[in-house]
């Protein structure tokens, strides 16, 4: 949803040049649950109906890349933090999804947090639905600002915040 929801406003917004967007998906749905998913958001179905033909391309860990309408879509099969070290180019933003600690404990590790802030310049954003106190923790150690605000939907809090501010 991260995704569909970059990439529409990319185009919406009449940026110039391609969006680079990199996603790690430990566990990738299968593309029927990935299908069953993006339908509960019928204005994202161009776009989705254009993921859901790539995601079938998957058939291994490691990375995957995709170009796509305005993007390029890099998808790395397997750890987060271990995608990461790989790379090298700086973020803009980083949406965390990897559920909260006490369901994913192996991504949540100060590994990943120096990662990021390797990877982030002075003002890059990050946001997540998580609002756990080790998370919140890990990230102002790696030099993120970190506020806890209003979650969305069901969820009471989230964490926000910018690098290097």
């Amino acid at each position: 949803l991260n995704f569909l929801l970059a990439w529409q406003l990319w185009q919406q917004s009449g940026q110039k040049g391609i969006l680079r967007y990199t996603s790690a998906e430990k566990f990738p749905l299968t593309v029927d649950d990935l299908t069953r998913a993006h339908s509960h958001w019928p204005s994202l179905t161009p776009y989705a109906r254009q993921l859901q033909t790539c995601w079938g391309q998957i058939d291994a860990p490691g990375f995957h890349s995709f170009m796509l309408p305005g993007v390029e879509l890099t998808l790395f099969v397997g750890e987060a933090h271990t995608m990461l070290f790989n790379l090298d180019e700086p973020a803009h933003t980083w949406f965390l999804d990897g559920f909260a600690p006490a369901k994913n404990p192996a991504m949540w590790q100060q590994v990943l947090f120096d990662e990021m802030a390797r990877l982030s310049r002075k003002g890059t954003t990050f946001a997540t639905f998580t609002a756990a106190g080790e998370v919140r923790r890990g990230l102002a150690e790696a030099g993120f600002t970190v506020a806890r605000v209003k979650g969305f939907a069901h969820k009471r809090h989230m964490l926000t915040g910018v690098f290097g501010s």
